[in-house]
Order: structure tokens, then C-alpha cells, then sequence
């Protein structure tokens, strides 16, 4: 709910802005709440489905979401932009985000579990992998398939982006 909020913050932030760096301000915080918002929804689904055949099915259905969700998004943000102005995008996020807080607060309990630790390593290594995974696809094609830098960011080669 953290992630939401500072999703929300930052839209609230992005919509009411009247000067560039107050915007990219509230966009940086965008990005970060934004990204903290999905793997908890992926650990909210696991706590929820106990049964491994229901959380199988659970877990399908939540990967399946994410595909309209990539198609609606775009598509809403531009009529949007067609009938009012780019306020509205921030908008939307706010209203969306309202909704999701209400439903973790009216469905999803409690999921701490006492030996259940982000370790340091854990903790160095997501983002890292991450990081690097990203740096990949972004600078694949130009550095070439057999860059230092490139091979040390993936895990094998050739790649995807050279085909």
C-alpha cells in the first residue's frame, strides 16, 4: 500500500504542478511507487491462495490481466488526451489508485510471516539484476551481442534483439 500511496502522491503532485521541476519531481516518485506495486500483488495472490492448484490458477489469472492492462492504459491515456487535457492523465492515476488502496484495505489481511526476511544479499541483488537486465535491452542493439559490458548484464547470449 506504500507503493499506491506514493503512486498517488506523486499523480496528485504531476497534476497540480505549474513548473517542470516540481513535475519531474512528482514523476520520480511516480517511479518509484509505481514498481513497488507489482511484485506486492504478486505476493498478496500467494498469500492468499494456500491450495498450490488454486494459487497455480490465481497466479495464471493475474499474469493474464496484465495484458489488457498494457492495451487499455495507452489507449485510455489517448482519449483522454483527445476530449481534455494532459492533466487528465495524472488524473486517472489517482482515481485508480483510490481504488486499489480500498480494495487492500476491504480484502487483503495481514501477510507478515515471522521468518519470512529480505536478506541483504536479497536486498542488493533485485535491484541489481534489474538494473542490469534493463541495461540490456536498452543498449543491446547498439553495443552489439558480444560487448563486455552487454554479456556481463545477461545471462547468456545471442539475444533477442539481434534476430
Amino acid at each position: 500500500m506504500a507503493g499506491v500511496v506514493l503512486f498517488i502522491g506523486g499523480s496528485l503532485a504531476a497534476f497540480t504542478a505549474d513548473a517542470t521541476g516540481v513535475r519531474i519531481a512528482a514523476q520520480v516518485a511516480m517511479g518509484v511507487g509505481g514498481p513497488m506495486v507489482l511484485p506486492s500483488s504478486l505476493a498478496v495472490v500467494r498469500h492468499a491462495f494456500t491450495d498450490p492448484q488454486e494459487r497455480t490458477g490465481a497466479i495464471s489469472v493475474w499474469a493474464r490481466s496484465s495484458g489488457p492492462g498494457l492495451a487499455v492504459g495507452p489507449l485510455g491515456a489517448g482519449m483522454l488526451l483527445d476530449h481534455l487535457s494532459w492533466h487528465s492523465i495524472f488524473l486517472i492515476n489517482v482515481v485508480l489508485g483510490v481504488l486499489a488502496l480500498v480494495g487492500a484495505l476491504a480484502f487483503v489481511t495481514e501477510s507478515n510471516h515471522p521468518t519470512w526476511t529480505l536478506g541483504p544479499v536479497g536486498a542488493v541483488l533485485g535491484p541489481l539484476t534489474v538494473a542490469a537486465l534493463t541495461y540490456a535491452v536498452i543498449e543491446g542493439k547498439s553495443q552489439g551481442d558480444a560487448s563486455g559490458r552487454l554479456l556481463l548484464c545477461t545471462p547468456c547470449s545471442p539475444s533477442p534483439w539481434s534476430r
